[in-house]
């Protein structure tokens, strides 16, 4: 009832709602409410607005008959990842795809630590499999030269422990901040110098967030490694994965502990990351843990 009215526009094909856990006792449960891969948000979204990788879990979804039989309905031959992979063809075929958080159902997570694990390793595995069938659909990293020697400068500072170091990072913030000034002043913006520093900084921040998340995603199991060979290098990841760990909880705001949530959070990550290098080993393509590195232009 809630989702049918989402075909009154003529250009989506299909539609799906907010998916929440079934369960509430368990660690698990909560994780799952908040930050299962099947929960895409409180905030109505659309594949117009959306990146490539935009998709609707198939356990709340619907779809014209009609184009779904044209389509060709699921890949059989396909355990999981099925939903995305029908989801792509859908929008390739020139259909929409309109998610309404107001259309909930709830869902019967795996909520045991093993069973969790096995499934998430199993998302994983689809990864590979997805990007041979759909191989125009590559992941995207993005830098600037000036963000890439701010952290640069931060991550010295902090190892080396010369201070100085982080002078200079507030130099090539003044030095980006300078230029889009000018830009500002070219184009006759209403905007303050001040307001631009902080627009700068925020945009820092954002770049090294989606870094740090993407080794997180598809790393993190190197870090188990690398701090036994090589103490330092291993911290360093750690670190990079409790700063996301952190982002996600005060993005997700799960009804849990934030340690609570950071085993779980972990868990996800490994079992995932482990089933997307199994299945870049299986199918011969390492694209999903080889993004394609763009310098972003403005």
């Amino acid at each position: 009832r809630a989702l049918v009215p989402a075909f009154l526009d003529e250009t989506n094909g299909a539609v799906g709602g907010k998916v929440g856990s079934w369960f509430d006792s368990k660690a698990i449960d909560k994780y799952e409410n908040a930050a299962s891969s099947l929960n895409k948000g409180n905030r109505s979204r659309s594949s117009k607005e959306e990146g490539g990788f935009f998709y609707l879990p198939a356990c709340n979804l619907l779809v014209k008959k009609e184009l779904f039989l044209r389509l060709g309905g699921f890949n059989a031959g396909m355990i999981v990842g099925e939903d995305v992979d029908f989801c792509w063809r859908l929008k390739e075929s020139g259909h929409e795809i309109e998610y309404r958080p107001e259309g909930v159902v709830f869902h019967k997570h795996r909520n045991m630590i093993w069973p969790f694990c096995r499934r998430r390793f199993e998302y994983g595995t689809s990864e590979p499999l997805l990007n041979k069938k759909h191989p125009d659909r590559r992941k995207n990293i993005y830098y600037t030269p000036l963000t890439v020697l701010f952290w640069m400068s931060a991550l010295a500072a902090i190892l080396s422990g010369y201070c100085l170091l982080f002078l200079l990072c507030g130099v090539l913030l003044l030095i980006e901040a300078h230029i889009k000034w000018g830009q500002v002043i070219k184009r006759q913006l209403p905007i303050g110098y001040l307001q631009i520093i902080s627009a700068v900084l925020r945009g820092h921040f954002v770049s090294a967030y989606f870094w740090c998340a993407f080794f997180s995603r598809y790393y993190l199991f190197i870090a188990f490694i690398l701090v036994v060979l090589f103490p330092v290098a291993g911290l360093i990841l750690f670190i990079n994965h409790l700063l996301v760990t952190a982002c996600e909880y005060f993005i997700k705001k799960p009804s849990q502990g934030v340690l609570s949530f950071a085993f779980c959070f972990t868990l996800d990550q490994l079992a995932y990351q482990l089933g997307a290098w199994y299945g870049c080993f299986r199918h011969n393509t390492f694209n999903p843990v080889n993004p394609v590195i763009s310098r972003w232009r403005s």
